[in-house]
Protein backbone atom coordinates (compact mmCIF):
# COMPACT_ATOMS: atom_id res chain seq x y z
CA UNK A 1 0.00 0.00 0.00
CA UNK A 2 1.49 3.57 -1.13
CA UNK A 3 1.92 6.23 1.38
CA UNK A 4 -1.47 7.36 1.64
CA UNK A 5 -3.11 4.10 0.61
CA UNK A 6 -5.00 4.64 4.16
CA UNK A 7 -6.64 7.81 3.18
CA UNK A 8 -7.67 6.44 -0.27
CA UNK A 9 -9.00 3.09 1.46
CA UNK A 10 -11.46 5.28 3.88
CA UNK A 11 -12.04 7.35 0.88
CA UNK A 12 -13.49 4.61 -0.79
CA UNK A 13 -15.28 3.53 1.85
CA UNK A 14 -16.99 6.79 2.47
CA UNK A 15 -18.18 6.83 -1.47
CA UNK A 16 -19.85 3.20 -1.07
CA UNK A 17 -21.40 4.47 2.16
CA UNK A 18 -22.73 7.60 1.00
CA UNK A 19 -23.94 5.68 -2.15
CA UNK A 20 -25.53 3.50 0.32
CA UNK A 21 -26.74 5.69 2.72
CA UNK A 22 -28.73 7.93 -0.50
CA UNK A 23 -30.20 4.49 -2.26
CA UNK A 24 -32.10 4.07 1.67
CA UNK A 25 -32.96 7.93 2.21
CA UNK A 26 -34.65 7.40 -1.99
CA UNK A 27 -36.25 4.07 -0.95
CA UNK A 28 -37.78 5.83 1.94
CA UNK A 29 -39.43 9.01 0.28
CA UNK A 30 -40.86 6.80 -2.41
CA UNK A 31 -42.48 4.50 -0.28
CA UNK A 32 -46.19 5.75 -1.11
CA UNK A 33 -45.19 6.78 -4.40
CA UNK A 34 -47.65 5.23 -7.45
CA UNK A 35 -46.82 4.69 -11.45
CA UNK A 36 -46.88 7.43 -13.17
CA UNK A 37 -48.67 5.58 -15.68
CA UNK A 38 -52.26 3.68 -15.62
CA UNK A 39 -51.43 0.48 -14.23
CA UNK A 40 -47.71 0.70 -14.32
CA UNK A 41 -45.17 -0.76 -12.32
CA UNK A 42 -43.85 1.41 -9.30
CA UNK A 43 -41.09 2.39 -8.14
CA UNK A 44 -38.74 -0.65 -6.99
CA UNK A 45 -36.71 -0.92 -3.88
CA UNK A 46 -32.64 0.54 -4.53
CA UNK A 47 -30.29 -2.60 -3.81
CA UNK A 48 -26.57 -0.96 -3.75
CA UNK A 49 -23.67 -3.65 -4.74
CA UNK A 50 -20.20 -2.98 -3.44
CA UNK A 51 -17.20 -4.91 -3.77
CA UNK A 52 -13.73 -4.77 -2.49
CA UNK A 53 -10.86 -3.48 -5.11
CA UNK A 54 -8.45 -5.74 -6.24
CA UNK A 55 -7.44 -9.11 -4.63
CA UNK A 56 -6.86 -9.01 -0.49
CA UNK A 57 -3.33 -9.95 -1.37
CA UNK A 58 -2.99 -6.95 -3.56
CA UNK A 59 -1.25 -4.38 -1.30
CA UNK A 60 -1.57 -1.38 -4.00
CA UNK A 61 -5.33 -1.37 -4.28
CA UNK A 62 -7.85 -1.88 -1.40
CA UNK A 63 -10.77 -0.25 -0.58
CA UNK A 64 -14.19 -0.52 -2.26
CA UNK A 65 -16.43 0.99 -4.81
CA UNK A 66 -19.82 0.43 -6.08
CA UNK A 67 -20.38 -1.78 -9.16
CA UNK A 68 -24.17 -1.15 -9.63
CA UNK A 69 -27.52 0.33 -7.93
CA UNK A 70 -30.05 -2.07 -8.90
CA UNK A 71 -34.12 -2.86 -8.46
CA UNK A 72 -34.93 -5.50 -5.99
CA UNK A 73 -37.62 -7.62 -7.25
CA UNK A 74 -40.31 -7.34 -4.58
CA UNK A 75 -44.02 -7.91 -4.87
CA UNK A 76 -46.08 -4.77 -4.78
CA UNK A 77 -48.54 -4.17 -2.62
CA UNK A 78 -52.12 -3.58 -4.33
CA UNK A 79 -55.05 -1.33 -3.00
CA UNK A 80 -58.47 -0.83 -4.88
CA UNK A 81 -58.87 2.67 -5.71
CA UNK A 82 -60.99 2.98 -9.00
CA UNK A 83 -61.79 6.67 -8.62
CA UNK A 84 -57.32 7.45 -8.53
CA UNK A 85 -56.62 8.29 -12.81
CA UNK A 86 -53.52 6.03 -12.19
CA UNK A 87 -55.35 3.10 -11.46
CA UNK A 88 -55.74 0.10 -14.01
CA UNK A 89 -58.71 0.74 -15.81
CA UNK A 90 -59.98 -2.67 -15.63
CA UNK A 91 -59.34 -3.95 -11.99
CA UNK A 92 -59.16 -0.62 -10.65
CA UNK A 93 -56.36 -1.18 -8.91
CA UNK A 94 -53.11 1.04 -8.05
CA UNK A 95 -49.55 -0.65 -7.18
CA UNK A 96 -47.48 1.01 -4.77
CA UNK A 97 -44.14 -0.07 -3.98
CA UNK A 98 -42.39 -2.83 -1.69
CA UNK A 99 -40.59 -1.18 0.36
CA UNK A 100 -39.55 -2.70 3.77
CA UNK A 101 -39.55 0.56 6.02
CA UNK A 102 -37.81 -1.39 8.78
CA UNK A 103 -35.32 -3.15 6.35
CA UNK A 104 -34.60 0.73 5.33
CA UNK A 105 -33.95 2.12 8.64
CA UNK A 106 -31.52 -1.24 9.81
CA UNK A 107 -29.96 -0.26 6.34
CA UNK A 108 -29.44 3.41 7.34
CA UNK A 109 -28.33 2.99 10.94
CA UNK A 110 -25.73 0.39 9.16
CA UNK A 111 -24.31 3.08 6.46
CA UNK A 112 -24.46 5.83 8.71
CA UNK A 113 -22.31 3.55 11.42
CA UNK A 114 -19.91 2.59 8.24
CA UNK A 115 -19.60 5.86 6.92
CA UNK A 116 -18.87 6.97 10.06
CA UNK A 117 -15.85 4.75 10.97
CA UNK A 118 -14.43 5.33 7.58
CA UNK A 119 -14.43 9.07 7.97
CA UNK A 120 -12.77 8.42 11.83
CA UNK A 121 -10.28 6.44 10.51
CA UNK A 122 -9.26 8.67 7.50
CA UNK A 123 -9.08 11.53 10.43
CA UNK A 124 -7.02 9.65 12.43
CA UNK A 125 -4.46 8.51 9.31
CA UNK A 126 -4.46 12.56 8.61
CA UNK A 127 -3.77 13.58 11.97
CA UNK A 128 -0.96 10.56 12.13
CA UNK A 129 0.73 12.12 8.62
CA UNK A 130 0.56 15.59 9.86
CA UNK A 131 2.05 14.37 13.11
CA UNK A 132 4.99 13.29 10.86
CA UNK A 133 5.64 15.83 8.79
CA UNK A 134 6.17 17.82 12.25
CA UNK A 135 8.86 15.78 13.29
CA UNK A 136 10.69 16.31 10.30
CA UNK A 137 11.16 20.43 11.75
Amino acid sequence: MGMFGTLQTSASGLDVFKTWLDASADNISNMQSQSITPGGAPFQTELVIAQANGDVNDMQNHGAHVVTITRSAETPSVEYDPTNPLADPVTGEIQKPGVDVGTEMVNMVAAQRGYQANLQAFQYAKDAYQAALRLGH
